[in-house]
């Protein structure tokens, strides 16, 4: 995390991005195809759900597709409810890599995939740093927490009605806890005050299985 990490502006609406897999997109500029016109996909971060609204959620999926392949070169591929979809593979980071052509791309590590049951849908419990205390949006969500003190959980749902954000996160499970983490080495410690949403992304049972099987190839 960097001291000026998410949350972000949607460049589409304009209102705030928690950042959560699934839900907001998240692009940096080299992932998009060079062949795409400027203008037409934006980098950065918005909501999955305003994409959808304006219809481009394929489009802009499909421009960051190559990027995957070529990053991530090891998959497996699916369509559920009429979306393709590919899981890829990161060894080195171990770490998964979803991305889906209704835009909702995702990345999480190996250790969050709960629990394989044959033929059913699963989970990742992912914990995605939000920001820092002191960054330019943590007055507002402090205050939609409705708490300063850290450890003390904060029900995700809360949050986003606080911040009148409920069309854009319509299923949202979880909460926002604030924690100190050390960014520095043992010896010289550099604590920053973080807010961490801890949520589960709901998989897929042909989803779980690939993430299972690439597992199972690593070995």
């Amino acid at each position: 995390m960097t001291r000026e990490a998410l949350p972000d502006r949607c460049s589409l609406c304009d209102r705030l991005v928690l950042g959560l897999a699934g839900q907001d997109w998240s692009v940096l500029p080299w992932m998009v195809d060079p062949g795409v016109a400027d203008g037409e996909v934006l980098p950065g971060s918005c909501h999955v759900r305003c994409l959808h609204e304006l219809g481009v959620a394929r489009l802009w999926a499909e421009a960051v597709q190559e990027y995957y392949c070529r990053r991530w070169p090891q998959w497996r591929t699916g369509l559920t409810g009429g979306v393709r979809w590919r899981l890829h593979c990161s060894p080195q980071s171990r770490r998964f890599h979803l991305w889906r052509a209704d835009g909702r791309l995702s990345s999480f590590p190996f250790s969050a995939l709960a629990p394989f049951a044959a033929g059913q849908p699963g989970f990742a419990e992912l914990a995605t740093e939000v920001g820092e205390v002191g960054s330019a949006h943590s007055a507002a969500l402090l205050a939609a927490m409705g708490t300063a003190e850290n450890g003390v959980p904060a029900p995700l749902t809360d949050i986003v009605a606080a911040l009148g954000l409920t069309d854009r996160y319509p299923v949202v499970d979880g909460f926002l806890v604030r924690r100190l983490k050390n960014l520095g080495p043992p010896r010289r410690p550099d604590l920053v005050d973080i807010l961490v949403a801890h949520y589960l992304l709901p998989l897929d049972a042909p989803c779980v299985r690939a993430a299972h099987e690439l597992i199972r190839g690593l070995v």
